[in-house]
């Protein structure tokens, strides 16, 4: 069975997720367009209605490379089941 990740996990990627995202200097449609992602759906991730932590990898790694963040840096500190609680 997956660990499911926390509430507090899902919080912190959003925030990265908004805070890289303002110093690229972009906008949530832009950052979703790079993402190849609907606007909608990319605000569920920024707003943690959504959770990237759960969601497709393709889109995780399509979003992280439209907001230039190391894909193994993301991975070990937040997709590593270390890092992970049952739930």
């Amino acid at each position: 069975m997956k660990n499911k990740p926390t509430q507090e996990q899902n919080r912190a990627v959003a925030e990265l997720l908004r805070t890289q995202r303002r110093s690229k200097g972009l906008t949530q449609e832009q950052a979703a367009q790079r993402a190849g992602v609907s606007l909608g759906a990319y605000g569920k991730f920024e707003c943690c209605k959504r959770s990237v932590l759960t969601a497709r990898f393709r889109t995780v790694m399509n979003i992280l490379r439209a907001l230039d963040i190391n894909a193994k840096w993301f991975i070990a500190e937040y997709l590593d089941s270390k890092n992970t609680t049952a739930g």
